[in-house]
């Protein structure tokens, strides 16, 4: 793990990166031919990655919620099979 954190340390600043590409003696040694570039690994140009650097994705957009989501709606359904529960429990009682 040690070994991930100096190299992504490294390879995260352009700068580092430069000194870094600039130290190895020739990165194509050992490649097979057909991987090399013309101009070899090291004329190959490095872009970070657009957009802002972070650790974190990017938060989705809020949802506005449903029409069962709502509290008013779910008080008034409560409300409703609560008259209903009473009524049924008042009609059946009546019967002889």
């Amino acid at each position: 793990m040690q070994r991930i954190n100096r190299a992504w340390h490294i390879l995260s600043n352009p700068t580092r990166r430069a000194r870094h590409d600039a130290s190895v003696a020739s990165p194509t040694v050992g490649m097979h031919p057909s991987w090399a570039t013309a101009g070899g690994a090291a004329s190959a140009t490095w872009r970070p990655a657009p957009g802002p650097r972070t650790r974190r994705p990017t938060r989705p957009e809020p949802i506005e919620p449903s029409f069962g989501d709502r509290p008013w709606v779910m008080f008034a359904v409560s409300a409703m099979l609560a008259l209903l529960f009473f009524i049924g429990t008042y009609l059946g009682s009546l019967s002889p």
